[in-house]
């Protein structure tokens, strides 16, 4: 049975920064030998490790030997597109593009919210901050729906440097 290549993605909770590529294909091509990985940004910027980005395409070579594949890639709430490119020496046998998001830094900020009205309930009486946090939670829901199920990073990513906005001036917003 030949590869059906599939990739799956997820960010660490501990390190917002990474995040971990799985390699969740089914079926068998033993010519496989390497594969390269390319985080094309909606402001077209490739990211590569280390928080490297670059506006011409540059990839991460990810071993066939290794299943997964750990990335430091991210400085913020990021929506990517993910292509995944499978290798028989130096031919090109299998693509896999899909596109993520990746908000655990938008879920953090949200927590710490959480956890300032409980320890300081007066807050709430700020006049703007059920606006500003609703706001909030509309903008992480609509990257997210960008995404799945709309594929649509520029539209996600948008979604997310409005919060970005809220998290970089959390003193005037909150």
């Amino acid at each position: 049975m030949p590869l059906i290549p599939l990739i799956s993605a997820t960010q660490s909770i501990g390190y917002n920064n990474l995040i971990t590529l799985s390699d969740v294909s089914t079926g068998t091509d033993l010519t496989i030998t390497s594969r390269r990985v390319y985080i094309r940004t909606a402001a077209n910027q490739y990211l590569t490790e280390i928080q490297q980005s670059s506006s011409t395409p540059a990839y991460t070579t990810w071993s066939y030997a290794d299943a997964t594949i750990p990335l430091n890639v991210l400085t913020e709430a990021t929506s990517p597109e993910i292509t995944v490119e499978w290798y028989a020496g130096a031919t090109l046998v299998y693509t896999f593009t899909d596109t993520f998001t990746f908000a655990l830094q938008n879920y953090v900020f949200a927590l710490g919210k959480l956890a300032d009205q409980t320890s300081s309930p007066g807050v709430l009486q700020d006049l703007n901050y059920y606006n500003t946090f609703i706001q909030f939670i509309v903008n992480l829901f609509n990257a997210e729906n960008a995404i799945d199920p709309g594929e649509d990073i520029y539209s996600s990513q948008g979604a997310l440097n409005r919060n970005q906005l809220f998290i970089d001036n959390e003193s005037l917003y909150f």
